[in-house]
């Protein structure tokens, strides 16, 4: 099915927002999820409570937490009395201005495992890796958080370092959310053409989860 690409929306995360009490929605099994969808990207970094009917719940019944879409999953010997609410540190998104183009790779290296009297090769399978690229006409020196305060650009995370989540909804509904480190960031200035600015990235998980996570629509 062909997909229009200007219907794409790239956005990124910025400051941390603290709120407590946070309602979820039951899916399925022993999954909650957050019910506000503006805050379902959770900070990893930052503490994290779940409450059962007001209750907090102790680790050792939470199986997990998928922090990039806001879900809480239970272990299968507990039962849930409900309502379920969180505490917690969510990351608001925020359109990348004027973006033009993007692309985004998932690879993973495959290892030569061979060995002695072997016609073929073989290929063990290593690690995941996640990369890609944005255009835009925005240069990434604009502070793109006009909520929280302090300035939070793409060029003052490149700087320091900081671990952000690109979030990118396709025109099919198809959502790719993932952890990223900026790596580079370049201007293209030419008399003839637009001022543009190229963002790289690499996928890489702040915690011990998932860098990359998708949804359906």
């Amino acid at each position: 099915m062909a997909r229009a690409a200007w219907q794409t929306a790239v956005k990124v995360t910025g400051a941390a927002v603290p709120v407590t009490g946070e309602a979820t929605t039951f899916l399925t099994g022993k999954r909650y999820q957050v019910t506000n969808a503006a805050r379902r990207i959770i900070e990893p970094t930052a503490a994290i409570t779940v409450k059962d009917n007001g209750v907090s719940v102790a680790a050792a019944n939470i199986l997990a937490v998928e922090h990039l879409f806001g879900v809480v999953e239970f272990v299968g010997g507990y039962t849930v009395t409900g309502p379920v609410t969180v505490d917690f540190s969510y990351l608001p998104t925020y359109q990348v201005a004027e973006c033009t183009s993007g692309s985004f790779e998932m690879s993973r290296e495959l290892l030569d495992s061979s060995v002695f009297e072997s016609q073929w090769r073989k290929k063990t399978p290593g690690l995941v890796d996640f990369s890609g690229s944005l255009k835009s006409l925005q240069v990434q020196t604009v502070d793109i958080d006009t909520v929280t305060g302090g300035t939070q650009s793409v060029d003052g995370w490149l700087k320091a370092g900081a671990h952000r989540v690109l979030d990118v909804l396709f025109a099919s509904g198809e959502r790719l959310r993932a952890w990223v480190l900026f790596s580079s960031h370049n201007i293209t200035n030419e008399v003839d053409g637009l001022v543009t600015a190229d963002v790289a990235f690499d996928g890489s998980s702040p915690g011990g989860g998932a860098a990359v996570a998708a949804i359906g629509a």
